[in-house]
């Protein structure tokens, strides 16, 4: 990649867009980026990296705070690299995220927010939009990466020459992220923690087992009264070593004998239950006669009292009947009642609609009145709303006034204060500035001398000659006196001006004032006829009209407690109601009331209508229902007479409820079911008791309990047997299993050991995996340094790489020597002088950019910039690398020294010169 042409604009230090051609540098391939120190010329490749890759070269530097601050509100913050790569030229521009001023000044907030954009143009013609796009199709074009890029086309010296001395541990972590080694590092590290699981997989295997064998032991232990051999196994788990096969053949033994017990056991146990379910079956025979017995006793006795029950059996079931004879005349009695009741119905809502229609006859007249006079109410309406609206204006205006009038006193009062104020400061002047004539009378006088003509009078005589004053004031401290003087003349006529205008505002708001009053004293004595005229003849006051009011409010109809006033002037009411407040007052609620009056009024007519139709059917109906009460009597006297009842009483003596019907007839039946099963029972009883007689069984049953007790602790014997039998077995499986495991595992710690101790730089060497790797690379990166260094010192040194370690302790074997070919020994990098440092410490950047360069697919970088390092060469050692950078410009390469070290102006004459002002930096070419 070879940069032709970068336009910086508001970016850092450039508040301005400015344009920097390096194609202008090509004939000449060595170039010098000078200038001040913080100008800006490193600022120059942070924008050709972030045109690139959207990231800056430096560490601190972040992209969101590059805005310049000398660039204005128009100035748009932003880079544009056109590059040539692979003989192709490509443009790409980028901007970051920023805040700047706004060119509008609206809102709150008076910056505005520039998201971040990249847009890349392709040879084609195509264009690509778009950060992540961009980035993605740059890292395809040049095939390096940001951190690949920025290593071999940015040469840091303050970083080399610290790589240059650096610790073998920091050299291993710097080199580690340029060549990607750390993959090696993580192999020994995933090798020592594989050989760390295994061991402890191991250990952990063999304490399990150890604790199976002890808990089978312990096992063993608790069932001495079985006499299994156990002693051997506790011999062999008492040793240090245990041997694992004498354990395995221990188990395979105690399996045998604990099977054989097992089986002699299990006989006996079954001759035992025979006998025992043998005696349990007498035993429950003897128990089955004897409880037999004692029922077929029991239910003799509750078969006598059943039968002692009949009678009173009997006379539950007379009741039963005449309560159900009772029940079928219910229904003809229900419809009889039902019929008074519905005649009662008919009479109650013939009396409510008779009500009604004498309420609605009421309140017809009422509101015919106020329908009478709904005109003048609006008037009245409308007057009174016109003077609540005049009210509130002079209120308004009266509040104007009296702040105009307060502000005018204010003003009055400054006035006054600034006349006095003038006042003392012209008294102080023209007290001064008399003295000050009177001072200069003084001075002439001492001039006068005896015997000569006076200049002003001509005498010759000067009797009594003028003195000088003490304390006359010099010309300076007067003329500031004159000034302060003609100051607070200048601040008087200001309040002049301003009191008089405040004065004329307030005069004006007072006639607003007066005439608004005026009108609202009109539009009052308007509103108070009008009202007049709706009070009529009644001759009510305002007062009483609201006291109406609150009282009707509070629950008391209109018009019928409250007399004839209600009636006849509702109208005057609702007026008196306009001007009350809250949620039962006020204009609106008045006209909304007088609205809802009027079109009630309207609708009475035809609810009377309907009413008359109304109480017309009803008493149809009533007419009717008279003749069904008479059928219906007629009716239970015939029901009466059929079921056997004397009359009504008798019928209601014998009537009972359904619940208490039923309680009747389930108790009647159960007695009957109770009796029936009963004999049954006893009858079936007898037959099967026949002869037989009741007997003792308890000798019997303790016989059985003995034999239980007997058959329950050989169970007990043959269960504990199966435990252990199957614990054996389990344990002898699972040690076969775990031994096998145990076996596999230690194999494979073994060579995993043997792999970590070599990765891990367990060896005679010291070396570890990674830095067998990193050495290789290291040896690479110093033969192509010493190519440059070799030049840049005459041929006298040489580095090279200290194969042996000093430290045992230490694994890092990438320490610099350097071979000093003047005195034939090697020693350490760090006792070469600062010039020698800078050269080392530059040679190592360029072979570290080579091998970068070649292990990335032979690509070639065209541009290459060198930042700092030359202020501590001498004229000799600059002149060795600037011939040694000279000699990277084969095949049309372009490098650029970044540097302010006035000696490399003098030897490059290509020139790019960062200029700093305080309105920020600027740039030229000198070719």
């Amino acid at each position: 990649m070879k940069p032709k042409v970068l336009t910086i604009s508001g970016w850092g230090p450039y508040k301005d867009k400015i344009q920097i051609a390096f194609e202008s540098f090509e004939e000449r391939g060595l170039f010098l980026i000078t200038g001040p120190t913080g100008a800006g010329k490193t600022t120059i490749f942070d924008a050709i990296t972030y045109a690139l890759y959207g990231s800056l070269s430096g560490e601190l530097r972040e992209k969101n705070s590059v805005r310049s601050d000398f660039a204005d509100a128009e100035t748009l913050t932003f880079v544009e690299l056109v590059m040539q790569h692979g003989g192709r030229e490509y443009r790409i521009s980028r901007n970051p995220e920023y805040l700047r001023p706004k060119k509008r000044k609206t809102g709150g907030d008076a910056y505005t927010r520039e998201r971040e954009n990249a847009v890349l143009y392709m040879p084609d013609g195509t264009v690509i939009e778009g950060t992540r796009e961009v980035n993605a199709r740059i890292q395809e074009i040049l095939v390096l990466d940001y951190t690949q890029f920025k290593q071999i086309s940015m040469i840091a010296q303050g970083e080399f020459a610290r790589l240059l001395t650096a610790q073998p541990k920091e050299k291993t972590r710097i080199f580690r992220e340029i060549f990607g080694t750390g993959i090696y590092e993580q192999f020994a590290q995933g090798l020592k923690r594989r050989a760390a699981a295994l061991l402890e997989g191991v250990t952990e295997q063999q304490h399990k087992m150890e604790e199976d064998i002890r808990l089978l032991a312990e096992d063993l232990g608790r069932a001495e009264e079985l006499n299994v051999e156990t002693e051997t196994l506790l011999r062999l788990t008492e040793l240090d070593n245990w041997n694992y096969q004498a354990v395995l053949e221990c188990i395979g033994k105690i399996q045998k004998q604990l099977k054989a017990l097992q089986q002699e056991k299990n006989g006996l146990y079954i001759r035992m239950d025979k006998e025992t379910h043998k005696l349990t079956g007498e035993v429950a025979r003897q128990q089955r006669d004897n409880a037999m017995l004692e029922e077929l006793e029991k239910v003799r006795e509750r078969l006598a009292l059943l039968k002692r029950q009949k009678k009173d059996v009997a006379v539950s079931e007379a009741v039963l009947k005449k309560a159900q004879n009772a029940a079928f005349v219910d229904g003809v009695r229900i419809q009889a009642d039902y019929a008074r009741e519905e005649l009662v119905r008919l009479e109650t809502d013939l009396c409510r609609v008779a009500q009604e229609k004498k309420t609605l006859g009421g309140e017809r007249l009422t509101l015919q009145k106020i329908a009478e006079k709904s005109g003048k109410l609006g008037r009245y309406l409308d007057i009174l709303e016109q003077w609540q609206e005049a009210e509130k204006a002079v209120r308004e205006l009266e509040k104007e006034y009296l702040g105009r009038k307060k502000a005018w006193e204010q003003a009055m009062a400054d006035y006054v204060k600034a006349e006095g104020r003038r006042d003392e400061r012209r008294s102080a002047y023209e007290q001064a500035d008399r003295a000050c004539k009177r001072a200069a009378i003084g001075i002439a006088a001492r001039l006068l001398v005896e015997g000569e003509p006076c200049p002003v009078c001509g005498s010759r005589e000067h009797p009594a000659p003028a003195g000088v004053e003490a304390g006359v004031l010099s010309e300076e401290e007067l003329q500031h006196l004159h000034t302060q003087y003609k100051e607070a003349e200048e601040t008087l006529l200001q309040r002049h001006g301003r009191t008089a205008a405040l004065k004329a505002e307030a005069e004006g708001s007072k006639l607003r004032l007066l005439e608004a009053k005026g009108q609202a004293s009109g539009l009052k004595k308007e509103q108070d006829r009008l009202y007049g005229q709706l009070l009529g003849s009644s001759g009510k006051k305002k007062e009483a009209c609201i006291a109406d009011t609150n009282e009707n409010a509070a629950g008391v109809p209109s018009g019928q407690e409250t007399g004839d006033w209600g009636q006849a002037d509702e109208i005057a009411r609702l007026a008196a109601l306009a001007q009350a407040d809250g949620e039962q007052g006020g204009i609106a609620f008045v006209r909304g009331a007088l609205l809802e009056k009027l079109t009630r009024y309207g609708q009475i007519d035809a609810l009377l209508q309907a009413g008359e139709e109304q109480r017309l059917l009803l008493a149809a109906a009533l007419r009717e229902q008279k003749e069904r009460i008479k059928q219906a009597d007629a009716g239970l006297q015939a029901a009466l007479r059929e079921y056997g009842f004397t009359g009504r009483a008798d019928y209601q003596k014998a009537g009972r409820s359904a619940a208490q019907r039923k309680a009747l007839e389930q108790e009647i039946t159960e007695f009957r079911q109770q009796l029936s099963g009963a004999e049954q029972l006893y009858a079936h009883l007898k037959e099967e008791v026949g002869r037989k007689k009741k007997t003792d069984v308890a000798a019997m049953q303790a016989q059985l309990r003995d034999r239980r007790s007997s058959k329950d602790r050989v169970k007990a014997q043959l269960e504990k047997l199966h435990g252990l039998h199957d614990a054996a077995l389990r344990t002898g499986r699972i040690w076969k299993e775990k031994l096998a495991q145990l076996e596999e595992w230690k194999a494979e710690y073994g060579y995993v050991k043997d792999l970590e101790n070599m990765a891990g730089g367990n060896n005679s060497r010291k070396l570890v995996f990674e830095q067998y790797v990193l050495a290789g690379y290291f040896e690479e990166i110093l033969r192509a340094a010493n190519l440059r260094f070799s030049k840049m010192t005459g041929g006298r040194y040489e580095l090279s790489r200290l194969e042996e370690v000093s430290d045992g302790r230490i694994k890092d074997n990438l320490e610099i020597q350097v071979m000093d070919y003047y005195t034939g020994k090697r020693r350490s990098v760090r006792t070469l002088s600062g010039g020698e440092s800078f050269k080392a410490s530059l040679s190592l950047a360029l072979g570290l950019s080579d091998i970068i360069q070649a292990m990335n697919g032979g690509i070639r970088v065209e541009a290459i910039f060198v930042d700092e390092g030359f202020g501590a060469l001498d004229e000799e050692s600059l002149d060795q690398a600037c011939e040694a950078l000279q000699g990277l410009i084969e095949s049309n390469r372009l490098i650029g020294i970044i540097s302010h070290v006035p000696e490399l102006r003098e030897r490059i004459d290509a020139q790019l010169i960062v200029d700093k002002t305080n309105g920020g930096s600027t740039v030229r070419i000198m070719v």
